[in-house]
């Protein structure tokens, strides 16, 4: 790794430096194994690709810019930094097994460090949307709560314009990461399901699910089991990594299912002709025909489920046939 010549200051494994030099902005070499993480990073997944990717540029070209750090005042820790911000490129330097890296050292208090660290992450480090919503959101919290620097409270007007400066976003973007963030925390069980699989949602995802947020949480309240029924199937989506497209097709299916046309009826509900009615009867009758021989042979909470999950394929299967205009009719 090429290192700033007549800038940089290598650092022992006591925190030390091996040269002289000193000011605030001098590039440091320090030792790679005494960087704590981040307590405040808003990424959670990395892609270990893009890592690799990030290493051989580094090994070829040098390290571009250095990371930032702030030393570790606690006696009772190996760990003499903490990483402010370029957690990605300290990675990269650990895969290369590079024992330095280049830093800057900063003298900054929690609440600065959290808040550069988000910035730092949010303009720079290629975050996930999920990601984005966070730290914006946790941007807003410390602005609205007054605790920056100059200890000024801002109100709920300008934070918005504030956080979009810092951050280079327009207040039209930042107003829509707050809505995502809005979303997902809406219903406790699709924010696991948000948090557990970060990397897989795209910004349009993460806005189309907003959306219905809050009716889908309007629907656990009013309809437990329904809701349930619809959980289950998205934790299904969300989870499947061999179709790319399983969480746009599960929010396509959320949106579906709460579209309401002119007269407020959900057109997945409306009746169908006669030849559907019939066909709809048969299978009806069929189904339970058979669900009563299971039982005799002793139905199981399995088999009800194995069940529930036909029934449920069935419908959206029948769902996709109807055409729009038939649904007017």
């Amino acid at each position: 790794m090429s290192e700033r010549p007549d800038q940089s200051r290598e650092l022992d494994e006591s925190g030390n430096r091996m040269k002289t030099g000193s000011g605030e902005g001098l590039v440091v070499r320090i030792p790679v194994d005494k960087i704590r993480p981040n307590p405040f990073q808003p990424r959670k997944v990395f892609d270990q690709g893009a890592l690799e990717d990030l290493a051989r540029s580094i090994r070829s070209d040098g390290l571009n810019e250095p990371i930032l750090v702030r030393k570790v005042h606690d006696d009772h820790t190996e760990f003499l930094f903490e990483l402010i911000a370029g957690e990605r490129r300290l990675k990269a330097v650990k895969i290369l097994g590079e024992p330095f890296i280049e830093a800057i050292i900063k003298d900054y208090d929690d609440l600065r460090t959290k808040r550069v660290g988000l910035i730092e992450n949010i303009q720079r480090e290629n975050l996930n949307s999920v990601e984005v919503a966070y730290g914006i959101r946790a941007l807003k919290d410390d602005y609205l709560g007054g605790r920056r620097e100059q200890d000024t409270v801002l109100d709920e007007k300008s934070v918005v314009g504030t956080i979009a400066d810092e951050i280079g976003k327009d207040r039209k973007t930042v107003e829509r990461y707050l809505r995502i963030y809005e979303g997902i925390t809406a219903v406790p069980e699709m924010e696991v399901l948000f948090k557990k699989h970060p990397d897989r949602i795209s910004f349009r995802d993460a806005r189309d699910y907003a959306g219905v947020a809050d009716r889908l949480r309007a629907l656990k309240k009013s309809n437990k089991r329904e809701y349930e029924r619809i959980l289950k199937k998205l934790a299904r989506s969300f989870s499947d990594r061999r179709d790319r497209e399983s969480i746009r097709k599960a929010i396509g299916y959320l949106q579906r299912y709460f579209n309401k046309d002119e007269k407020g009826k959900d057109p997945s509900l409306l009746p169908c002709k006669p030849a559907c009615n019939k066909m709809l009867h048969e299978t009806a009758d069929e189904l339970v025909l058979n669900i009563e021989v299971q039982k005799n042979n002793g139905l199981t909470v399995q088999d009800i489920s194995g069940i529930e999950d036909a029934v449920t394929r069935f419908l959206e299967k029948l769902h996709s046939f109807i055409s729009p205009g038939e649904r007017d009719e």
